[in-house]
């Protein structure tokens, strides 16, 4: 007899087996799926999104922290009851504290790396404890830190005339932390930015091989996940660094992207290598000479000398004739790497980065990985010694010919390809 309670039971049983078929059905689309039931333009990213799973870094849910720890900070602190020399002091005692946390982290991970187990506590609990104490100390001063170098670098910005009235234009905002990993992804057949992702920040070594094995072996690219000294989120994410030099070059640096966002250079940044190269050279240049000034004002001793010229590319003489040094060497494999691409041997330029890569690592200079994906992210920047890209001497020329940072800044945000900057040259003679 089938009572009301029975046809309950069976009704909601069959309902049950229906989900679970549906949900075997899911499981089964998803896990073979056939690639041409997902466009080809979209297969690449669909395969890597796999892959990379669980290890995105959430920028978005990172912004709103930020922005709400940025709120309290505008609360409770207050430069200006600082005098100046007050706030200087107080920006080298918070960035001494850093390297000495840092120098104590590695004597922490020596005691006990070497130390019998039986005594690890011994030896080891007074320095935890003097960290522990270090670190608070350094989270209660770091909003005001924080304030103080936003101001300066506010400073040096005003005084170069990108304000809107009395306001600096996009606002400075940072927070010091540790930045995402970033994954970049480089075709083997030549140097170029195929994808990339930020991965979550400290991303360990295991993980890194791991995935960057994975991605090689699956989809037959160049891989690298790296760190990075700075985002342009806002606030921009600064890494925590005991310089106070590369801490106010970032926060320039990323600044800039934030004033280009809102110009036709950065709204096509992606659109091609040589407009992410052209982007990334800009904020270079902004960074380090906004850095530089106000380095000078604030804390000349610590200030960088006046920036040597780019040298021009050319052949460089054999590595036995001639000291050791890394920016030749690392010029010199780009280049003959370019050559065995163009080539097509693609193994043969894999083994030279690596014998180079050995090479640099027998002079001190300890790189993890030396290969396409390398080169695709470090090249993107045309002032560092891993670029031979034309853009960054072209770019020092037309800041050289600009009468000011403003003026240079706002030159190059209205260009939208490489040949509006070749053009701009050829117009100043100094192409």
């Amino acid at each position: 007899m089938i009572t009301p309670m029975n046809r309950a039971w069976h009704t909601i049983h069959s309902a049950l087996c229906r989900l679970v078929r549906l949900a075997l059905a899911l499981t089964l689309l998803v896990t073979v799926v056939r690639s041409d039931a997902i466009p080809p333009s979209q297969y690449f990213d669909y395969r890597l999104g796999v892959v990379i799973a669980g290890y995105q870094f959430n920028l978005a849910a990172w912004e709103l922290r930020a922005l709400a720890d940025k709120g309290k900070q505008i609360l409770a602190y207050e430069v200006s009851s600082l005098s100046p020399p007050e706030q200087e002091a107080q920006v080298r005692a918070f960035f001494t504290r850093i390297q000495h946390i840092q120098d104590m982290e590695g004597e922490l991970q020596r005691v006990y790396s070497t130390t019998p187990r039986h005594q690890v506590v011994e030896k080891g609990q007074p320095l935890q404890a003097e960290l522990d104490t270090l670190t608070q100390q350094q989270a209660r001063e770091q909003g005001m830190v924080e304030a103080i170098l936003e101001n300066q670098v506010g400073e040096v910005l005003a005084e170069e005339g990108f304000t809107v009235g009395p306001i600096v234009w996009p606002p400075v905002s940072f927070r010091l932390t540790q930045p995402p990993s970033f994954l970049i992804i480089s075709p083997r057949e030549e140097i170029a930015r195929k994808a990339e992702a930020k991965l979550r920040p400290r991303l360990p070594l295991t993980e890194r091989e791991r995935l960057e094995s994975t991605i090689g072996s699956t989809l037959d690219v160049s891989s690298l996940v790296d760190d990075l000294g700075g985002l342009s989120a806002f606030p921009t994410i600064v890494l925590f660094s005991p310089s106070i030099l590369h801490t106010v070059d970032t926060i320039a640096h990323e600044w800039t992207h934030h004033y280009l966002f809102f110009t036709p250079l950065g709204w096509h940044y992606g659109d091609s290598g040589d407009l992410t190269t052209m982007n990334e050279t800009v904020a270079s240049i902004v960074g380090e000479e906004v850095a530089r000034r106000l380095m000078l004002r604030h804390y000349p001793d610590l200030a960088p000398p006046p920036p040597a010229p780019l040298p021009e590319i050319a052949p460089s003489p054999p590595e036995e004739k001639a000291e050791f040094d890394f920016n030749r060497v690392m010029r010199q494999t780009r280049l003959e790497v370019d050559r065995l691409l163009a080539e097509r041997k693609v193994e043969e330029a894999e083994a030279y980065m690596e014998s180079k890569r050995q090479l640099l690592v027998e002079h001190g200079h300890y790189l993890r990985k030396l290969n396409q994906a390398y080169f695709a992210f470090h090249g993107a920047y045309a002032t560092s010694p891993t670029s031979v890209d034309p853009i960054g001497p072209q770019m020092r020329k037309l800041r050289s010919a600009s009468p000011s940072l403003k003026a240079f800044l706002q030159g190059v945000s209205q260009m939208r390809s490489y040949a509006d900057l070749q053009q701009v040259l050829r117009e100043l003679g100094a192409d």
